[in-house]
C-alpha cells in the first residue's frame, strides 16, 4: 500500500527570505526562482516516523503545492519518505467569492493520482482536514478508488463549520451548502483532538486514545548546560523571571494581548523572550506596541530560533507561555513539557487537553484577556503554585513510537475496511 499525506499550503517561502534561510531541499525553475522544502513538516514528521514501525508492505510521500514551481520537483529523504512540490495554479470558484481566499489546482496531482492508481494495489490518501479546491477535486474524482483519511488537528471553533453544529453566521451557512457534496464523499474522519466536536453521523471516527497527534524526539531536547549557564549565555539578569514564548508572529497567536497583560503587571521583575517570525506587517505592529508601553527593556524579539539556541531559551526560563486562540498542539508547548516548564496556555489544542487532563498549568481563557495579566502575576510571585505535568505521565502521551504505531493501525484499518 501507498499512503499519500495531502499537504493543503504552500512552502513558507515569505517567512524563509524575512529570515535567509534556504529550505533543506531546493531547486532553481527555469525563471531562476528558488523551490524548496526543509522536510520538517507535520506530514514529514508523521510518516517519517510510522516508517519507523512499519515493514515494506507501505511506501510514504507527501504531495504539496507550489505556485513557484514549473514541474514537479521530489527528493527522497534518508528515511525513504519521497516529498513532492506539485505546480500550481489558480482557479476561480464559488468559495472564491464566499470565502474571500485564493483557490489554486494542480492538475499534475490528479495526473499523478491516476497513474498511482493503475499501478498500485492500494492507495491511501491523507490530509488535514480543508476545504480546498485542489483537495475537493481529488475527492471528487477518486472518492470511489481510494480511501482518503481527514484529520481535525485542533478542537478550534474555526472547524464548527465540519461539525453538527454549525455557527450561525451567514458565510459558514452558505459554505455548507455549497460544500455539502464535499462532505457526503468523506468517510474516514480522524478527530485527532481527544475533546472532538460532534458529528453527523454516516462517518468513520478514529480517534487518540491518551496519544498526542505529533510526538516528541526526547533525544533532540537533550542538553548538557545548566539553567544558570543558559541565562548566563543569554545574558539575563539576576533576579529576573523569564518568560519564553515561541510560535508565528501572526495575528491569531494574540501576542499584541499578551504584550499589553504584561504591561499591566510592568512593576514586576520579569523578562519577556519572544521566539519566531512571520507577518511582517504584524511583526512591525508587535515592535510599536513594544515600544508604545515602555516594554523595550523588558521584552525581547529573537526572531526565529532552532536546534541547539532553541534549546537554550528553553533551559533559561522560568515559565512558558502560548497564547493562540486556535491551535493544534502546539509543537513548541510540547517541548516546554519535556523541559519540566511551568506552562500559562490558552484553552485550545492537544497540549491544553494534555494539561487540562493532568490538571497541570495555568489555563489563559483564550478569549478572556482581561484575566491573563492578573492570572500571570500570581505565577511570576509564586510559582512554586503552578503544578508541573509528570514525567511519566508526558513521556508516554507524547512518544513517537506509541503515537506512530496508533497512525499505522489507523491505515490498516481503513485499508481493511476499504478494500477488502
Amino acid at each position: 500500500m501507498k499512503v499519500i499525506f495531502l499537504i493543503s499550503h504552500i512552502p513558507p517561502y515569505d517567512v524563509w527570505e524575512a529570515n535567509n534561510h534556504t529550505p533543506n531541499y531546493h531547486w532553481q525553475t527555469a525563471k531562476g526562482e528558488m523551490v524548496g522544502f526543509d522536510g520538517t513538516g507535520w506530514g514529514d514528521q508523521i510518516l517519517e516516523q510510522i516508517i519507523k514501525v512499519v515493514d515494506d508492505r507501505i511506501t510514504f510521500e507527501v504531495w504539496q503545492p507550489d505556485f513557484k514551481a514549473d514541474k514537479i520537483y521530489s527528493a527522497t529523504l534518508p528515511s525513504g519518505l519521497t516529498h513532492r512540490l506539485f505546480p500550481a495554479r489558480f482557479v476561480y470558484s464559488k468559495l472564491t467569492v464566499i470565502g474571500g481566499k485564493k483557490e489554486f489546482h494542480c492538475p499534475d496531482m490528479v495526473a499523478m493520482s491516476k497513474e498511482y492508481l493503475q499501478k498500485e494495489e492500494k492507495i491511501l490518501f491523507h490530509a488535514f482536514m480543508n476545504n480546498r479546491y485542489n483537495t475537493r477535486q481529488l475527492l471528487k474524482k477518486f472518492s470511489r478508488k481510494a480511501p482518503f483519511l481527514f484529520q481535525f488537528a485542533t478542537n478550534s471553533e474555526k472547524h464548527l463549520i465540519f461539525g453538527s453544529k454549525p455557527s450561525n453566521t451567514v458565510k459558514d451557512r452558505v459554505l455548507r451548502i455549497v460544500l455539502r457534496q464535499y462532505f457526503k464523499r468523506m468517510k474516514y474522519l480522524f478527530t485527532g483532538s481527544n475533546r472532538a466536536l460532534g458529528f453527523p453521523a454516516g462517518y468513520t471516527f478514529f480517534k487518540h486514545e491518551n496519544l498526542t497527534n505529533i510526538g516528541v524526539d526526547f533525544k533532540s531536547l537533550e542538553i548538557s548546560t545548566t539553567k544558570a549557564e543558559a541565562r548566563e549565555k543569554l545574558q539575563i539578569r539576576p533576579g529576573e523571571f523569564v518568560l519564553f514564548s515561541s510560535q508565528r508572529l501572526v495575528p491569531e497567536k494574540q501576542i499584541d494581548k499578551l504584550l499589553l497583560a504584561m504591561h499591566d503587571i510592568g512593576e514586576l521583575p520579569f523578562r519577556l523572550i519572544i521566539s519566531g517570525s512571520g507577518n511582517q506587517v504584524y511583526q512591525d505592529e508587535l515592535l510599536a506596541l513594544t515600544k508604545k508601553l515602555g516594554l523595550t527593556d523588558k521584552v525581547a524579539f529573537v526572531g526565529y530560533i532552532s536546534g541547539e539556541v532553541l534549546n537554550l531559551h528553553y533551559k533559561a526560563s522560568d515559565m512558558f507561555v502560548s497564547t493562540s486562540v486556535s491551535e493544534t498542539g502546539p509543537d513548541s508547548v510540547y517541548k516546554a513539557i519535556a523541559f519540566n516548564l511551568p506552562i500559562a496556555l490558552t484553552d485550545t489544542g492537544i497540549a491544553y487537553e494534555f494539561m487540562a487532563d493532568n490538571e497541570a498549568g495555568i489555563v489563559l481563557g483564550k478569549h478572556d484577556h482581561q484575566n491573563w495579566s492578573k492570572q500571570l502575576a500570581a505565577a511570576i510571585s509564586d510559582i512554586s503554585q503552578v503544578k508541573i505535568a509528570a514525567e511519566a505521565d508526558w513521556k508516554n502521551f507524547f512518544n513517537w513510537t506509541n503515537v506512530a504505531r496508533y497512525y499505522a493501525s489507523v491505515y490498516d484499518r481503513i485499508a481493511e475496511d476499504f478494500y477488502e
